[in-house]
């Protein structure tokens, strides 16, 4: 039983066959759509839901929506981001910063008070190795997942169910240029790390790194 939430969401469920016949294969919504289909067809039940995850009002609609539906919400991933833009610090603006902020910074806030008491098994949240490593000229990318790191070590802190951050490697991107990440991450890979992440009880932060 899943629920996918994301700010731009999937047309309405009964649009989606007519949306796959006009669209092509390789357009975002279709392809998306496509990858909902393959999950249920693997034998889950998906949920999808149209948030921003700093806006605390409309995640509070997405849960109380989830448990009506699925019953008590067990698990929690955190993958909510932006595009990622050069932003040397010396140029940097503060629009520039709050396109990260807002869904790594406020989100991550939001998050945490619409769980609050929420029986969850994990809640795992997916920052980037840029935190540790650093990465030139993207000063508020790097800022926010800083941001991220140290703030799951406070909620872990206050007690409760022990929060997860994992500092993600690159993953192989697809489309043009793909054959030259040779050193990302393939699917295959990023699955078997995660799962082992999930079955580490004692371990709060993880880096990842190829």
């Amino acid at each position: 039983r899943l629920v996918l939430v994301s700010r731009t969401g999937l047309p309405e469920r009964e649009q989606w066959t007519r949306w796959l016949t006009e669209h092509d294969e390789n357009e975002s919504i279709a392809s998306s759509i496509r990858r909902v289909l393959a999950i249920e067809s693997a034998g889950a039940q998906v949920m999808v839901c149209q948030a921003d995850v700093a806006d605390e009002f409309r995640m509070r609609d997405v849960i109380a929506a989830a448990e009506s539906r699925f019953g008590a919400i067990r698990g929690a991933v955190h993958a909510a981001g932006a595009e990622v833009r050069l932003s040397p610090i010396q140029s940097l603006q503060r629009a520039d910063c709050e396109i990260q902020f807002r869904a790594k910074l406020q989100g991550l806030r939001v998050l945490e008070r619409v769980l609050r008491d929420k029986p969850l098994d994990f809640c795992l949240v997916n920052s980037s190795l840029a935190s540790v490593m650093g990465v030139m000229d993207f000063a508020s990318y790097t800022a926010s997942h800083l941001f991220m790191d140290a703030f799951v070590i406070r909620h872990n802190r206050q007690g409760g169910v022990p929060w997860k951050i994992v500092n993600w490697d690159h993953w192989l991107a697809e489309g043009p240029g793909a054959e030259k990440q040779s050193h990302y991450m393939r699917a295959g890979e990023a699955t078997e790390v995660l799962a082992r992440i999930l079955a580490t009880p004692d371990a709060a932060q993880i880096l990842v790194s190829t």
